[in-house]
Order: C-alpha cells, then structure tokens, then sequence
C-alpha cells in the first residue's frame, strides 16, 4: 500500500511556513492577589462570554485541524454542510469539553492558601527523587533545588522576587507530583498547589531565571498529566522566550574552564535537560494545535545527550524491582518521549501547517507523505525490537516484555500510541489533495488510489490503538490517565470520517461496531485511580465517541435508503 503513495509523488521543495515566536503579551505584576496567570478560557468584561466560540475552537484545536475531504477543511462552514449531507442531520461536535476545552473557574486570590511546610515539601522530593519519575520528568536537580528551598524558607527576608520565584516553583512541583503515580499530594491539593504557582508566576513572569522556567514546565507537565492540553499551549510561549534567554537552546552556550565550578556545570546541564522537556512539549502541543512549533532545528543545538537513550537497555529489572537497575544512579535521564521521535515530529508539524497554502500543489503533498512515511518507518526500524512499535496488535498479543522496568513498560505503550497516532495524522492529510475535485463525484484514478492506500494505513492504525484500549485496560492504568486519553478520540475521528466518506463500504460497518466497542473503554479502570477531572475527562470522551457511533449509523443508514 505505501509503495502506492511513494510512486504517486512528484518530485517538490520543503513546503517552509513563517514561524513567529507567539509570545504571550501576559506581564508581570507584583500584586498576586489582584492578578494570576491562567491557562483557562475566560469570560469577557461584559459577562456574556464567548463560551461556545472558546468550545468550539478548543476541541478542534485538540483534536487537530488535518481533516479533509477533497481539500475541505472538515472543521469550516463547507465541510460542516458536507458532513450534513452525509448523514441527513445537523452536526454539533464543538459541545464536547475534550482535553480541557471546558472553561475553567480559577480562584484569583491565593489569599485562603497556606504556604506547604518545608517537612511537607522535603518529603514530596525525597518521594519524586526516589522514583522513575526523576528521569521521565527531570525538571528538578537533586542539588540545585536546595538552593531554591533556602531561598523560598528564608523568613529573615521580606517579600522580594527572588522568593516569590522559589516559592512559585516549589508550588509547581507539588502540583506536577500530585499528577504522578505513588504520589504524597492528593490530586484536590493539586489544583489548589497549581493556582497559587500561578498567582506567584504572575509576579515573576518576566524574569528569564532557572526558577522561572522550572515553574511553568512543572506547570505544564501537571496540565498535560491531566488532560488539559490547551492549558499546557497557553504556558509554552513562556517557556521558550525563558530558554532562549537562558541560551538553552545551545549545547555549550559558554567555554568550560577550571573555574567552573560543580554547582555551575551540573547548572548547564540541567538546563540544557530543560531543554530538551521543552523541545518535546514544543512538538506534541504544536501537532495538537495545527500552530507552527517555536522551536526548531534552524536556531538550535539538537546535539543529543549522551545517555538518552539509555532507557532501551535491559530489560532493566525484573516487575518486582521497578526502581532500580540501570535508573537506580542519579545522573541517567530518558525524558517523557523518544527524542529522535520529537524531532521526525518537528518536520510533520511543519507539513501541516504548510497545507493551510492554498497554492500547495497535490504532487507537493503527496510527496512529503511519501517522504514523512519513509521517515516514520525508518525510526521506527532503529528502534530494539523489545520497544519497536507493532504494525497491528492482536488481542491477545502482549504489548512489552514483562520484566520491563516501570520506565520502560511505559515507554513502549507511548511509543506504539505515538507511532499510530503519527501514522494516521500523516496518512489523513492525503485528503487535502483534490480541491479541484471537490464539486465532482469522482477523483482521477491515480489520486483515487492514492486516497485508498493512504486510508487503508491510516484506518489500520486507528484500529490498532482502539483496540489497545480495548484489550488492555489493565495495562494502561499504569499511566496516567489524562496523558494517554488523547489517542482513542483521534482514532475514533479517522474512523468515522472514513465512514462518511464509504458508508456502504464492507468495513464501514465492523468499524462502527469498534467505535460501539470504545464507548466505555474506560468504564472498567479501577476508581481509586482516577481523579474527578479523570472521571469528567472519561464521561466525555464516552459522550463525543457516542455520538461519533450515531452520526455514523445515520450515514449508513442515509446511504442504504
């Protein structure tokens, strides 16, 4: 099938795409009281609100804007009126509060918050230290946090910015860890701990330290964890203008000397590790929002680090030993994500945001996904074969080895949603082809085939991951929740477009039966794991998949009459 799309495409340049960095114009201001800084969609001055204009273009956000049909954006006023005309009825998709899109009531005064005692805090580290979460989320140095603790206790100083930018971080740090398994912060602390960081933020914003830029990664990390993806988007322009100042972006910004001391080397270090969380959220929220990334290849060092990739060694410990092994010395980190993934996904998220060209010619397209598919393939080869994703999964097939670590189990579960995730969102833009086409019933032959060989891969991906949450339930708790609930609805979308698109095709039917199938994918997860913003998160996502197994029932039966 994919050899299909590779002799289609016509030989053509990068598609390049303008970046301008989209820093947010948020100031700092020194009352926190009067003033937080906050990810959440908010009323207007009036009181009458925007909220379904917010809705609306929240969720397409989230759920992507690379869905086609002969060119036409499915998510514009054309694309509305054909998905209409497809089912016989109208279509509102924009009422679901999927990945955070639901407005938000952020307090805007910490004044009834009580600052954590240093025990309290000292305990959550000596917890996050001990666990694999260090090294799938660095963001604190074991050493360079003392410093900050100082600071953030020291009560012979007055209120200064140097103490409200500690405090602000050691607030985001028991926001993140109340998101991560094992952890001493209960999730309903957590959301207190992540408005009051705000409310600190706000005060600090503007100052480009290492304190800072901790605050609002630790920030977004907790957001992600939950699900809270436009959240996350709307913290990132700060993270990069405070990485760039720092010079982050360079793997040795300065020449090394004997003066340098340890505090100064394991300083860079940690940050260039900040570095890299950045790079890695930069390309997830940039291919889930349809935006441009902030940064890219053509002013940074993508130097690797040097043990990275140390997390594919092993198997690292046998199940009743997740902690040790290879991750037990301190120094080792392995990041939340495949680096070499992150960094294929910066050229995807630039085609994508190139098929917003109206002058993008088909042979350009389909080149680039011809290209985009080799590429996704070729890492996807280099990966050992104890994490290489699967091109399908029975399901009864296990998903990793057993005696995997913690780190590791999780890691191939990301990896093989990712690599079906990345499949079908570089497979679905091939439906940006055929604009010319639009008003005709027909594609020319050689494009025809080139849509079915694309859809073929894209829709066996889609089932795939769909069939994952079907099939192991049990394995997936081992995540949290808000972090992997983002796949199942972007596969429920390919499979009910292409429903749309063939709805007396053969599969069109056992597709609607799958997507039947996920409406309580999540239903048998134990309780005791899942957070209120989960279980919303969950009635939700069962909600708009529902919905999905309507309206494709409605195409069927239209098409059959």
């Amino acid at each position: 099938m994919r050899s299909e799309i590779r002799s289609s495409a016509v030989s053509a340049s990068t598609p390049t795409v303008n970046l301008t960095s989209p820093y947010s114009t948020l100031g700092a201001h020194s009352d926190a009281s009067s003033f937080c800084i906050t990810p959440y969609p908010q009323q207007d001055s009036a009181g009458s609100g925007n909220t379904a204009k917010t809705t609306s273009t929240a969720i397409w956000t989230c759920l992507g804007q690379h869905w086609y049909f002969k060119g036409i954006p499915i998510n514009s006023t054309r694309g509305r009126e054909w998905m209409s005309s497809k089912t016989g009825e109208n279509i509102f998709l924009d009422g679901f509060r999927l990945f955070g899109s639901q407005a938000g009531n952020p307090s805007t005064s910490p004044a009834l918050f009580s600052f954590p005692d240093r025990h309290t805090v000292e305990e959550s580290l000596k917890s996050y230290f001990g666990s694999p979460w260090r090294i799938v989320y660095p963001v604190i140095h074991p050493v360079l946090i003392e410093d900050i603790l100082a600071v953030a206790y020291d009560d012979s100083q007055g209120p200064s910015q140097g103490k409200a930018s500690s405090q602000a971080c050691i607030l985001a740090f028991m926001a993140m860890t109340s998101r991560l398994r094992g952890a001493h912060v209960q999730p309903l602390d957590g959301d207190v701990y992540v408005r009051s960081s705000q409310c600190h933020l706000s005060q600090v914003i503007s100052q480009s330290t290492m304190e800072t830029l901790q605050t609002v990664l630790m920030l977004q990390i907790s957001h992600l964890l939950s699900g809270q993806w436009e959240a996350a988007a709307t913290l990132h322009p700060h993270a990069c203008r405070i990485l760039y100042d720092l010079k982050g972006h360079i793997s040795h910004p300065l020449a090394t000397s004997g003066l340098d001391s340890a505090v100064d080397q394991s300083r860079r270090k940690h940050i260039r590790n900040l570095f890299w969380l950045c790079y890695i959220f930069d390309k997830d929220i940039a291919m889930r929002s349809g935006r441009p990334p902030c940064i890219t290849r053509g002013y940074c060092d993508l130097t690797l680090p040097d043990d990275w990739a140390r997390i594919y060694d092993g198997p690292a410990t046998g199940p009743g030993t997740p902690h040790g092994g290879i991750f037990s010395k301190g120094n080792t980190v392995c990041f939340p994500q495949d680096l070499d993934l992150s960094q294929l996904k910066e050229k995807l998220c630039l085609f994508l945001c190139s098929l917003d060209n109206s002058s993008l010619s088909d042979g350009t397209i389909l080149c680039h996904v011809r290209q985009l598919d080799v590429d996704l393939e070729s890492w996807r080869s280099n990966i050992p074969v104890d994490y290489r994703p699967k091109l399908s999964v029975l399901p009864d097939q296990p998903l990793f080895n057993p005696q995997l670590s913690f780190p590791q189990r999780t890691r191939c579960i990301h990896l093989q949603l990712e690599y079906n995730y990345i499949t079908t969102v570089i497979h679905t833009a091939v439906r940006r082809c055929g604009a010319v086409y639009a008003v005709h019933d027909n594609l020319p032959d050689d494009l025809h085939s080139v849509y079915h060989s694309s859809s073929d891969i894209s829709l066996e991906a889609s089932r795939t991951t769909l069939q994952i949450f079907k099939s192991h339930t049990d394995i997936l708790q081992e995540n949290v929740f808000g972090h992997i609930a983002f796949y199942p609805p972007i596969a429920a979308m390919a499979l009910f477009m292409n429903i749309l698109i063939h709805p007396l095709d053969q599969r069109a039917r056992s597709d609607l039966d799958i997507l039947a199938g996920c409406t309580t994918v999540f239903q048998d997860m134990a309780m005791e794991e899942l957070t209120n913003d989960d279980m919303d998160g969950i009635h939700e996502l069962n909600r708009f998949v529902s919905e999905l197994v309507r309206l494709g029932s409605s195409a069927i039966w239209k098409a059959k009459r």
